[in-house]
């Protein structure tokens, strides 16, 4: 009886284990941006602000990767509730390390990136797209 109850937790340790391993392994890195004219990416910690006729690009740097993921990368738009606004996924692997991607076009609002593995959220980043001054004035009628 004692050897099934050592044998019952050594599976148990062992499950815990490769689970732990597998949390541990899994690829993490963090977000960049740039505007169309500038030459070099900036990471920004708190929430970018970027202007409706910006044109931006972003990047996200996987700091380490063992083996090849489909990573899914949604862009959402804050709504009532959260809208996919474009998906796709992207392969990475331990030469091919960066996704690329760029915000065209964008009304103004509240938006999020988010990257995810095998339907996890692995990471995600929001930005608020303004206004420019131009299309922030209010135009108003004469009334008589």
């Amino acid at each position: 009886m004692d050897k099934k109850k050592n044998l019952t937790w050594i599976i148990f340790f062992i499950i815990v284990s490769s689970m732990f391993l597998e949390a541990c392994l899994k690829p993490d890195g963090e977000f960049s941006f740039r505007k169309s004219h500038t030459d070099s990416y900036k990471r920004i910690k708190d929430v970018p602000e970027f202007l409706t006729t910006d044109n931006v690009e972003w990047v996200y740097v996987f700091s380490k990767t063992r083996k090849i993921y489909n990573i899914g990368i949604i862009l959402m738009k804050q709504e009532i509730v959260w809208v996919d606004i474009n998906t796709r996924s992207e392969r990475i692997d331990p030469t091919h390390k960066i996704i690329y991607g760029k915000l065209e076009n964008m009304e103004a609002g509240n938006y999020k990136i988010l990257l995810t593995l095998n339907g996890t959220k692995l990471d995600e980043k929001y930005f608020i797209i303004l206004r420019d001054s131009e299309d922030s004035e209010l135009d108003f009628e004469d009334v008589k």
